[in-house]
């Protein structure tokens, strides 16, 4: 089930995008920032959020969350911060579901347009999001939590 995110549901996000990112970013974040660091960072950011325009959507099963995305609404185009689906579940359709249900909110509130970013190093990510329509953008430069990396622009026309 999909459902909007509440501000109960801070703790169990938080926990989800820490799981994802220890497995996404190990080959260049230090293992004291993910285990130490990228907890606290992560919850000091959901703190102020859930309370905003932003879209923020949850996919629960049962009592657990298994898959959440945040799509930030105060730019144009509006911009997808956050898709995380819990290890276990990946390729069983919720990112997926997470994404168009963003889409059709966005679209409701007159949108036309939507971006993300993609890690350069995450093939599987941005395969996802080229089937899902994104259209790549060049690599560039970028920096994630002080770390210089490169990364991916995606649009997606609505």
């Amino acid at each position: 089930m999909i459902r909007d995110a509440r501000p109960a549901d801070r703790d169990a996000i938080v926990a989800l995008q820490v799981a994802s990112w220890r497995q996404a970013y190990a080959a260049f974040l230090s293992p004291d920032y993910l285990a130490h660091g990228l907890p606290d960072d992560l919850a000091a950011m959901w703190a102020p959020r859930l309370a905003g325009d932003e879209i923020a959507l949850v996919h629960e099963d049962g009592d657990a969350i298994t898959g959440m995305i945040c799509c930030l609404t105060d730019r144009d185009p509006a911009y997808v911060d956050n898709l995380h689906v819990d290890a276990s579940r990946r390729g069983g359709g919720i990112g997926a579901a997470l994404l168009r249900a963003c889409f059709d909110r966005l679209r409701d509130r007159g949108r036309t347009a939507c971006a993300l970013t993609v890690w350069a190093g995450n093939h599987r990510g941005l395969r996802f999001y080229e089937r899902m329509g994104g259209v790549a953008g060049p690599e560039r430069d970028a920096m994630l939590v002080g770390h210089p990396i490169r990364d991916i622009p995606i649009r997606f026309a609505l």
